[in-house]
């Protein structure tokens, strides 16, 4: 049965893309927060156990997480209210980080942020395939994709507010901004039940039956390998960059925050035309090109990478980010896309929480490591650039 794209499809897209972006300002805030303010010293939390927090405990649960949520979400036939349950857990936890005293308590709330947000991209991916044909679900997954730089751009507010408000301030105007997105995805998402329309769906193969079907699919393979490498640079980036500039730069905070900004909003575009043109060209059955735009933005970014973190000069710093960000990321507009048109729609959550709980466990080793070694600034830009 062909999959009809009505007027319900892109709502759904829109406020699904909304509500994500807002949760996943979540995660960037909390990096953006202790660049900003005293909240590391007043918690008394170490370079080391930033490095636990963000790494081991924080990204390891989530990379947990995501395939135990995946498992779950191929089982079940109505996503709605798991999928907003997951949104507001998290939300409701990053509240919490404003009254926190002691740094076991923001250790126990990054917990719950960690295993609740986990399940939000599997259970989005788990409905996409039965609003969007193959030929639409790259710009679908583009569109998507954008939450996180959306997210990111919105979670770099939090830098100014934490600056001149505090942290408690810039976690509590965080947290209650997804709260607020969650309660609305409540009142205009429907509950619709996916249909079953496969053998394999209708045999009801157990999860760990669909492993092994998908560990014998070498897109999935590769794909498996390419985000663990991808993720461990990404998310280093993520946690530590901002780190990184407010000790290079520690009298220009307010200018990071305002072009780290920008480089996020501009990333949404290049998504946008990674996933028009890798549509484009699966409607012409030439497969290769979406692996193949991935491959060469990765690429393109990395003297500017280098650069980035090797120049004195700001100005040279933030042209090398604003053009990093919009190009380095394209690749998570085709990703999962590229994945959701090779498997069957009855492992689409289970296959996007296997490929979050890689990635992100490569993206834990890395963070790890990054707190345990960078005890200087040179140290510090040294493994950013390895």
């Amino acid at each position: 049965m062909a999959i009809e794209t009505g007027s319900y499809s892109w709502a759904f897209l829109v406020v699904s893309t909304l509500i994500s972006a807002l949760n996943i300002s979540q995660w960037n805030s909390i990096p953006y927060i202790a660049s900003a303010s005293s909240f590391r010293k007043d918690l008394n939390i170490s370079p080391q156990l930033y490095g636990v927090m963000t790494g081991p405990l924080f990204l390891s649960l989530v990379a947990i997480c995501s395939f135990i949520h995946g498992s779950y979400l191929d089982k079940i036939s109505q996503i709605k209210w798991t999928f907003l349950t997951y949104c507001g857990v998290a939300s409701l936890a990053l509240i919490g980080f404003s009254s926190c005293t002691e740094n076991w308590q923001v250790l126990i709330l990054a917990a719950v942020v960690a295993c609740s947000s986990s399940g939000i991209p599997p259970a989005f991916f788990r409905q996409v395939g039965m609003y969007f044909p193959g030929h639409q679900r790259g710009i679908a997954t583009g569109i998507y994709q954008m939450r996180i730089y959306l997210g990111g751009a919105f979670a770099s507010v939090s830098i100014l507010v934490a600056h001149y408000s505090g942290w408690q301030l810039g976690f509590f105007f965080v947290g209650s901004s997804a709260l607020a997105a969650t309660v609305l995805g409540g009142i205009f998402l429907r509950n619709d039940v996916i249909k079953k329309e496969s053998l394999l769906e209708e045999n009801q193969v157990g999860t760990w039956g669909k492993i092994k079907v998908l560990s014998k699919n070498p897109t999935m393979v590769l794909m498996v390998v390419a985000m663990f490498f991808r993720y461990a640079a990404g998310f280093s980036r993520g946690f530590y960059e901002s780190l990184y500039f407010a000790e290079k730069f520690p009298d220009r905070i307010a200018e990071f925050s305002l072009f780290n900004a920008i480089a996020i909003l501009l990333t949404p575009v290049s998504l946008f035309i990674a996933g028009k043109l890798a549509d484009s060209k699966e409607r012409q059955n030439k497969f290769k090109w979406p692996p193949l735009i991935c491959g060469l933005t990765n690429l393109v970014s990395i003297p500017f990478v280098f650069v980035m973190y090797s120049t004195d000069s700001f100005a040279v710093a933030i042209a090398c980010l604003l053009i990093v960000f919009p190009v380095s990321e394209t690749y998570i507009s085709l990703n999962l896309s590229i994945l959701l048109n090779v498997t069957p729609k009855s492992m689409h959550a289970l296959q996007t929480g296997i490929l979050l709980c890689i990635g992100i466990f490569g993206a834990s080793l890395s963070c790890l490591s990054l707190g345990v070694l960078s005890v200087s600034l040179d140290s510090l830009r040294n493994w950013l650039l390895v």
